[in-house]
């Protein structure tokens, strides 16, 4: 019997987890349509009700139906805040497919159930059978997301920790495989937040620990999947996710190409020639971008969530621990300029200060 999707497929995880290449896979079948760039729905949700704050007037519905295609066709930062100019026409589409939507979302009156229909819409105006969406961030918003859309299937990215530390650490060019247009903008984010080893690593924990708590209430609705096995086993791993999301498993789904010239170069700085498929050139990375201090400053934080996904501590030394105190002073400061970075959204803001408060005040013991 041919596989057939069973719902939208969300990807989740903390920044720097395979996010971006995992979407990239997965739009290469030809049943998958996919979001344009990250929509940050949830996230955003409650600016997006400001804006749009009566969904039983017609007008404010069909402007709110638009901003939807809008947000699905140009990603968050066009749709949200650049507020480009664009017309039906700019998608392909006309006022017959709007006049379809509003027909389809007569019967829905939430902001959620909105947003999944029209992407449903989408799908099938584009002749596809599934929509898939990535945006890391809805990690923390899983059980809402699942609320209004119990069809999704979630599937979580989880990489070594260290490596997410090296990446963010490292990070001067776009993800190799994200599109242009979506690696400038992913590169802006990683520019507006500093990189700190302590924060970092208690935010991996957080997106890992909302993850962990889906997986107990709705173990059916998502699957994790580690980074390393990915790339390390792509097949396998690739098959895995296809039979759980209801996707037919065809090998060129791997074929993908990068865009990041940094990473196609040889250890002496020569160029190579232009790659296509998954590689694991990253997974070890981090073994020369950390210091020993990071090193361990992030072993002690993650210990018991590391030995649960498979990720074996290494010897540091004494001189990492003497000198891991003094990462500490800078995290203070990198916190501030984190929550004051993306003046124009104060509810990310709130959200991101409220996920380091809890965690930090796990840590200490003084919050279960």
């Amino acid at each position: 019997m041919p596989a057939k999707p069973v719902g939208p497929i969300f990807i989740v995880g903390y920044i720097h987890t395979g996010t971006s290449l995992l979407k990239t896979i997965l739009k290469r079948n030809p049943a998958v349509w996919a979001v344009t760039g990250e929509t940050h729905f949830f996230q955003d949700l409650g600016k997006i009700k400001t804006q749009f704050p009566d969904l039983g007037d017609p007008a404010v519905r069909r402007d709110y139906l638009l901003f939807l295609i809008k947000l699905a066709y140009l990603g968050n930062k066009r749709a949200m805040w650049r507020r480009d100019e664009w017309t039906l026409a700019d998608f392909g589409l006309t006022d017959a497919h709007l006049d379809t939507i509003l027909a389809a979302a007569a019967d829905i009156n939430t902001y959620e159930g909105l947003f999944a229909r029209v992407n449903d819409q989408l799908t099938g105006f584009a002749g596809k059978d599934v929509w898939v969406e990535k945006t890391p961030e809805h990690v923390y918003y899983l059980n809402q997301l699942l609320r209004h859309i119990p069809e999704a299937r979630v599937v979580e990215l989880v990489r070594d920790p260290r490596a997410t530390l090296a990446s963010r650490k490292l990070r001067q060019t776009g993800d190799e495989w994200l599109d242009a247009k979506e690696a400038k903008e992913s590169l802006e984010v990683d520019r507006q937040t500093n990189y700190d080893p302590l924060l970092d690593s208690l935010m991996w924990k957080e997106a890992v620990s909302a993850a962990r708590e889906t997986r107990r209430t709705k173990p059916h609705n998502i699957i994790t999947v580690r980074y390393e096995d990915l790339v390390g086993r792509p097949n396998e791993t690739l098959q895995r996710i296809c039979t759980f999301t209801g996707l037919a498993y065809t090998g060129d789904m791997l074929e993908v190409g990068w865009v990041n010239s940094a990473t196609q170069l040889k250890d002496g700085g020569a160029p190579t020639q232009p790659r296509t498929g998954v590689s694991t050139a990253a997974v070890e990375k981090w073994r020369k971008s950390l210091n020993d201090d990071e090193i361990y400053l992030c072993q002690k934080t993650l210990r018991a969530e590391m030995r649960e996904l498979g990720y074996e501590p290494i010897a540091t030394g004494f001189g990492a621990k003497a000198k891991a105190p003094l990462l500490l002073g800078a995290t203070a400061v990198n916190l501030s300029r984190r929550l004051a970075g993306d003046r124009r959204s104060p509810e990310r803001a709130r959200d991101a200060f409220g996920r380091v408060q809890r965690r930090l005040l796990k840590n200490l013991g003084i919050q279960r």
